[in-house]
């Protein structure tokens, strides 16, 4: 199951669901409200995909163009081994722009699985979840 999980270093989020979890913190971006995330999907220690992506809004809540987000994520493998991918998307989307990716690999229980969005070069804080069991 995949879980938000406390950590000093970065801020998390509830859980979402039994096979999937994310989350979201403040971001610079080029609207009214910005957010960078991270969606988790799995089972246990198997993660199948990830997505780190930035959102924004504009006021009256209508979505922002946004263009050119570098997207890094990184955790711990089944084992001890240090993962890491970063990745820039170049396009433009509509309220949303991210990268996703396809893992299928085993996790370590009870480590994270964290992202970054960078907007600009401006670099947020990480989100993470937590890999249970």
């Amino acid at each position: 199951m995949l879980a938000a999980a406390p950590s000093a270093n970065a801020a998390t989020h509830s859980e979402i669901g039994v096979q999937s979890a994310g989350g979201c913190i403040s971001a610079h971006g080029p609207g009214d409200w910005n957010k960078h995330c991270i969606d988790v999907v799995g089972k246990g220690v198997n993660v199948e995909t990830v997505e780190g992506h930035l959102s924004s809004t504009v006021a009256p809540y209508f979505p922002r163009q946004i263009c050119v987000v570098d997207v890094k994520i990184w955790g711990t493998e089944l084992g001890g081994y240090y993962f890491e991918r970063t990745k820039k998307n170049n396009g433009c989307g509509l309220g949303s722009l991210g990268v996703k990716w396809f893992l299928n690999m085993k996790f370590e229980p009870g480590s994270q699985i964290c992202s970054q969005t960078t907007y600009e070069g401006r670099v947020p804080g990480p989100v993470c979840i937590q890999i249970r069991p």
